[in-house]
């Protein structure tokens, strides 16, 4: 019954709960780095062109889904660091730990995390040059009379409204 209605009034706002470090949690442990689950953390990472790069966790071979905005990726609170690199046609502008400039080396950069850092990611897109020219195909002449009836066999001498792709005339045959 206690669980019940801890849990109404929480739900309702009427209670707060703090957690301190080292203390059990919900699901987790709660220390430094907020609720460790599985040995795995949680650090704020900030994108501002998510389809622009690639972020791999430690020892994982998966990347991690990021979105443009603020992002919570989970490392390994063991080895709390992440690989970043640029996505194909993509280059790191900056990656930064807080105000500290992390050095990018051939399009990647290690980004070793603490409990407090925020991770802010920059990347651009490189314009790759002209990837295919596309030239206009001739567009046949279309023939209309005066009332807007499509005409397939236009006559000499008469008054016809001609669409040519996006150009309009009104012509004498």
């Amino acid at each position: 019954m206690k669980r019940i209605i801890s849990s109404l009034l929480l739900s309702l706002g009427m209670v707060s709960v703090s957690l301190q470090a080292g203390t059990p949690g919900i699901g987790g442990d709660i220390n430094d780095w907020g609720v460790v689950i599985d040995g795995m953390a949680s650090v704020r990472v900030d994108i501002d062109n998510a389809q622009g790069v690639v972020v791999i966790p430690e020892g994982s071979s998966e990347p991690a889904v990021v979105a443009d905005g603020t992002n919570y990726i989970r490392i390994p609170v063991n080895t709390p660091r992440f690989t970043v690199s640029a996505a194909k046609d993509y280059k790191l502008v900056s990656v930064k730990t807080g105000d500290r400039d992390l050095t990018i080396t051939d399009n990647e950069a290690v980004v070793e995390c603490t409990p407090t850092s925020v991770i802010t990611i920059t990347s651009m897109h490189i314009n790759t040059g002209i990837g295919e020219i596309a030239a206009d195909g001739i567009a046949e002449p279309v023939y209309y009379n005066l009332t807007g009836n499509r005409v397939f066999n236009p006559v000499k001498g008469s008054i016809y409204i001609v669409v040519t792709g996006n150009q309009v005339r009104k012509i004498i045959l």
